[in-house]
């Protein structure tokens, strides 16, 4: 379990940002942690949050991400307060998260700020679809495509929850769950968690590209 106390709030942070950091317990690292109300569209969100954990100070370079975590979260939407209508699409994303890229065997670390996202979901049916375009873009400024994936899954009836998984693109074997829920009035925000994973050619349980990160959003 990890606490942060008040005194290790770190000044200067972006409006809609607390962040707060301190020395890890584990290694000569530090350990920071963010909670922040992400703009889809440029506009804050009203119900949802997102939350941040990184670890860094790899015990091998003292510089190197070592573990990063992600969460959504904010005030649920009733089940019972659904929309009266057929379907939805949400207009409004935003998208958090990084891509670590092993695969030339010098890790890579990429932001993915510049991506793209969709949302519809089917109240008929109690089945969303949902894409990402993931768009890295490295400390130096430079932007990698690692293509756009598409995702389904259904509602939970009871808590408001989707739950589902993104599938392989044309660039290979990337896939992996996602889940979240919505928030708010009749559903009119949403957030969910994703992780996309790509194993090696020949080597089934070695990663050498990974994207993990958030998506929010409001119609």
């Amino acid at each position: 379990m990890q606490t942060f106390e008040p005194g290790t709030l770190v000044a200067g942070t972006p409006v809609g940002t607390k962040t707060y950091s301190k020395p890890s317990v584990v290694s000569s690292g530090t350990e920071t942690f963010s909670l922040i109300r992400p703009a889809p569209g440029g506009i804050g969100l009203d119900y949802g949050r997102i939350a941040t954990m990184n670890i860094s100070g790899s015990p091998s370079s003292g510089t190197q991400a070592r573990t990063s975590a992600f969460c959504v979260l904010g005030v649920p939407t009733r089940p019972s307060d659904v929309p009266p209508v057929a379907s939805v699409s949400f207009t409004r994303f935003r998208v958090n998260g990084n891509a670590f890229d092993n695969s030339s065997g010098a890790l890579v670390t990429y932001t993915l700020s510049k991506s793209t996202a969709t949302l519809s979901v089917d109240l008929t049916t109690g089945i969303f679809t949902t894409t990402l375009h993931a768009i890295g873009t490295t400390a130096g400024g430079a932007d990698t495509d690692f293509g756009t994936f598409s995702g389904s899954g259904s509602l939970g009836i009871s808590d408001a929850s989707l739950s589902g998984a993104f599938f392989s693109s044309p660039a290979g074997p990337l896939g992996g769950p996602l889940n979240g829920g919505f928030f708010g009035p009749q559903g009119s925000e949403f957030g969910y968690t994703f992780t996309l994973l790509r194993s090696t050619v020949g080597s089934p349980t070695h990663t050498d590209l990974a994207l993990i990160g958030m998506v929010t959003g409001a119609r």
